[in-house]
C-alpha cells in the first residue's frame, strides 16, 4: 500500500478499502478508441453511426432479458471495454463483430451478478 494512503488512514482512523474501480484502467473513452471502435462495427462501410446503436439496443435487450436492473450502463460498458482494447490493440479478429460484443457482454453480465451477490443488504 502506497505511504500516502496508508498515513491518511492513520490519521482519520479508518481502514483503507481499495474497490474495483481503482483497479480499472482508464473508465474514459478517447475519441481514437471510439472512432475505432465505430469503423469496427461498421466493417469497412460508414453507417453514421447506425451500426453502433443498433448493436448497442442489442445489447441493452440481451442485459434486460436477464434482469438486470442497469442494462443500459452495462451495454455501454461492454462497448467502452471493446472500445479501449481497439485502441490499446489496434484491432480485433473475431468477426462479425457482433460475435465478439456479446462474448465480451456475458462477462460483463457474469461481473454484474457477482457484484449482485457480493452486496448484503444492510437491514
Amino acid at each position: 500500500m502506497q505511504d500516502w494512503l496508508v498515513g491518511a488512514a492513520q490519521r482519520e482512523n479508518r481502514v483503507p478499502v481499495l474497490t474495483e474501480e481503482v483497479f480499472r484502467q482508464s473508465l474514459v473513452v478517447t475519441e481514437l478508441a471510439f472512432s475505432r471502435l465505430l469503423e469496427w462495427l461498421d466493417d469497412g462501410v460508414d453507417s453514421h453511426g447506425e451500426t453502433y446503436v443498433g448493436m448497442r439496443n442489442r445489447l441493452v435487450v440481451y442485459f434486460d432479458r436477464r434482469n438486470r436492473l442497469s442494462a443500459d450502463e452495462l451495454a455501454d460498458e461492454t462497448l467502452n471495454r471493446i472500445a479501449r482494447t481497439l485502441e490499446r490493440d489496434g484491432r480485433i479478429e473475431t468477426t462479425p463483430p457482433a460475435r465478439y460484443c456479446f462474448v465480451v457482454a456475458r462477462f460483463v453480465l457474469l461481473e454484474d451478478i457477482r457484484r449482485d451477490r457480493l452486496q448484503v443488504p444492510l437491514d
